[in-house]
């Protein structure tokens, strides 16, 4: 109201594991990768069921990890980094080509 602090923020310092952030980050990366890679060879059904498995895997390991370690906790800044590099990106993307794709309907020549 009058421009003042109430109370004045002070800084935290954090001791973060970025190798360790980035090995765990790069191994959901491939995991993600391979999906997508093997995802083409198999029907709606199954893809279907595989992406929404790797979202809840995604989303429970996060949620742990804000549990037990709170904001800076590795399990969420792996998944912030994930999502900074596209990667949860993907797998929407995917989900939805995959309906796409299950949804279209066939052309059909007539023949006259």
């Amino acid at each position: 109201l009058q421009d003042e602090w109430l109370e004045e923020p002070s800084k935290e310092k954090l001791d973060l594991a970025y190798d360790r952030i980035q090995r765990k980050a790069k191994k959901w990366m491939k995991g993600i990768d391979i999906l997508i890679n093997t995802i083409e060879d198999e029907d709606y059904d199954t893809s279907t069921k595989l992406i929404e498995k790797y979202n809840n895997k995604l989303r429970k390991y996060r949620v742990s990890g804000l549990r037990s370690g709170g904001e800076y906790s590795d399990e969420n800044l792996v998944f912030k980094t994930l999502r900074r590099n596209g990667y949860l990106e993907k797998l929407r993307n995917l989900k939805n080509e995959l309906s796409d794709k299950y949804l279209t309907l066939k052309e059909s020549k007539r023949t006259k």
